[in-house]
């Protein structure tokens, strides 16, 4: 778990800058920290632990139909990147992101030894939400000292801040669900911490991400104690009011300017039927025609796809409106490269990551594996909002997050079903079911694998 945790604070907390500065070229084709990190110290961490890896006497079958397909998609995409002469630069630059999602699954899969770990790694997810919202407010602030008009140069996009959004709604649900992650005051600390970190980003794509995810967290997980929803509506709302009220005070005070009213903007500017203010754009405005320039691309080959790399290969013909958002819709940027096929398995992977936590949270065995449930149903809500507004799991940090929380889960559900196979296989050797025929038929359940999910 020790590789997971470095992998989780690395892509995190690093400055984007620093990645690219200290990047190494091998043939022309820069290697950065993060292809060492998953191509070299993951398998080697791999093979190191694998003695100590709890059996489960199968994988789950998630995870061989996401690696099969990402497999398919692999071939369809390079033999459709020869076929349309695209250059061989941008199509391993292509694939190293394609094939990130996939391997972050198979390393936290097999990195995730024993039961015990799960609840140790949500607890590193929150760590990892909560310092890096710190390093979003610190770069908040030091850009705010030289802000001279222009909101946008306040975003901090050089750190992976959506890991704010995900801590934050993991919280949210050890409150509104009763499961004990820290003290309930703690947890509405660290909680708030995450949330105003991920609003300063100033990304309205990680904000409707966050509160579709936060949404999603209160109305289809189910609550521990009775009437803990009801509390947390009624008290949750002014809680955030405060948070968010602090939050813009400060941030006037910092940058010398009605920061509220920037901000009014900047959420009006996501609404379909409101007037934005003079000189700002629809948050979409950007982003709509490039996006069905690649509904067309991916429509002349519905399958396959046009290749990894297709985007490069085609942007001198289009003009800068057409492609200044291309890639931005994570979702129809695969459809482009690899069809159906690769749709199907990025598809797969945050339909499972759902599904799964889902039935983790549902069936509440142990704390740590609700909490590695919750944690899959946020991070997979968030990365389908993200993944239609912006570059998400297209690229090799955006996809490091949702790879890695999706192998947990995929792995901390096999490793639970396994225990409770043997949990019901020792009481049923020695007899101990004789008249409880309801829990029989339960834990029997338990003994059939899941099928897909």
């Amino acid at each position: 778990m020790g590789f997971l945790v470095l992998l989780t604070f690395v892509n995190a907390l690093v400055n984007h800058d620093l990645v690219l500065r200290y990047r190494l070229s091998a043939g022309g084709f820069p290697i950065s920290i993060f292809d060492v990190l998953l191509l070299g110290v993951g398998p080697v961490a791999v093979l190191l632990t694998r003695p100590f890896f709890y059996p489960t006497g199968r994988n789950h079958p998630a995870l061989s139909w996401i690696l099969l397909l990402s497999l398919a998609a692999v071939v369809v995409g390079l033999l459709a990147a020869v076929f349309n002469g695209t250059e061989l630069r941008s199509s391993l630059t292509s694939l190293r992101n394609f094939i990130a999602l996939p391997l972050c699954i198979w390393l936290a899969y097999q990195l995730l030894l024993q039961p015990l770990a799960a609840e140790k790694i949500c607890k590193a997810h929150v760590w990892a939400g909560v310092i890096t919202a710190g390093f979003v407010l610190a770069y908040f602030g030091r850009a705010a000292s030289s802000f001279e008009g222009n909101i946008d140069e306040l975003r901090a996009t050089k750190y992976v801040a959506i890991y704010c959004g995900m801590a934050g709604v993991l919280l949210l649900y050890s409150i509104i669900g009763g499961v004990g992650m820290f003290r309930p005051s703690l947890a509405v600390i660290l909680g708030g911490a995450c949330f105003i970190g991920q609003f300063a980003t100033l990304s309205r794509s990680d904000w409707l991400a966050v509160w579709a995810a936060a949404a999603v967290v209160y109305f289809f997980l189910p609550s521990l104690y009775r009437g803990r929803k009801l509390a947390a509506a009624i008290v949750g709302p002014p809680v955030a009011l405060v948070f968010l009220w602090a939050g813009l005070l400060v941030a006037s005070s910092v940058t010398g300017t009605n920061f509220t009213e920037k901000m009014i903007a900047r959420v009006n500017s996501m609404l379909p039927d409101s007037t934005p203010v003079t000189g700002q754009k629809k948050a979409w405005d950007t982003r709509l025609e490039s996006t069905l320039i690649e509904l067309k691309w991916w429509a002349g080959s519905p399958v396959v796809g046009r290749g990894f790399g297709i985007h490069e290969a085609r942007r001198p013909t289009l003009t800068q409106k057409q492609s200044e958002g291309l890639k931005h819709n994570t979702w129809v940027f695969t459809l482009a490269e690899t069809g159906l096929v690769g749709f199907s398995a990025m598809a797969l992977v945050v339909g499972g990551t759902f599904v799964v936590g889902r039935r983790m949270v549902r069936d509440r065995t142990d704390r740590g594996s609700v909490l590695v449930g919750a944690l899959g149903v946020a991070t997979a809500s968030i990365y389908v909002v993200l993944g239609l507004a912006t570059m998400s799991f297209n690229q090799v940090r955006g996809a490091i997050p949702l790879g890695v929380v999706c192998g947990i889960v995929l792995r901390c559900r096999a490793m639970q079903q396994a225990a409770l196979r043997a949990q019901w296989e020792a009481h049923a050797a020695a007899g101990g079911y004789d008249g409880a025929e309801e829990y029989r038929e339960l834990a029997a359940s338990y003994a059939e694998p899941d099928g897909v999910y």
